[in-house]
């Protein structure tokens, strides 16, 4: 089974963020065999022919494909009042294991303080000190004070 839904050289292709190893590529890592890693990230993406960014592994594309019906039906669920909190609060957990264990925190921490606007209760005013701690801690690891734990990594073009 070989597949790719989005273009070759798309970012939000699974198989080409372990070629480039990009930091969300390193979460997909582990779904894949070491040979097929190896084989992806020995190709030159500087060469428009390089390629192919497919990969036979059931697990990747599966998880690659749940995660974009996630994404459309937790968008479908925030239209409706009944069920805006309970997306909003799956929306939330999902931007953390994503962007937090992809060492993307700041993309992680804008995208859950959005989806706190979604929730009844001005929960974004109520964590705002929390998030403004966040910032710093992200910040301060920028600057060298604190642990590079907190540091984004540099993503690759």
């Amino acid at each position: 089974m070989t597949a790719s839904a989005s273009p070759p050289r798309s970012r939000s292709n699974p198989a080409f963020a372990i070629a480039a190893k990009d930091p969300i590529g390193g979460l997909f890592g582990w779904l894949v065999s070491t040979p097929e890693v190896q084989r992806l990230q020995g190709l030159n993406l500087f060469l428009p022919e390089s390629g192919p960014f497919l990969t036979d592994s059931t697990s990747l594309i599966f998880l690659s494909n749940a995660v974009w019906v996630l994404e459309i039906e937790l968008a479908a669920l925030m239209m409706f009042r009944l069920t805006r909190s309970f997306a909003a609060v799956v929306a939330i957990l999902t931007v953390v294991v994503i962007h937090v264990v992809g060492h993307q925190p700041l993309y992680g921490l804008l995208l859950a303080q959005f989806f706190l606007l979604c929730i009844p209760g001005q929960w974004h005013r109520r964590l705002a000190l929390l998030f403004g701690a966040a910032y710093a801690a992200v910040a301060l690891a920028q600057l060298g004070i604190l642990p590079k734990a907190f540091v984004l990594r540099e993503t690759p073009l």
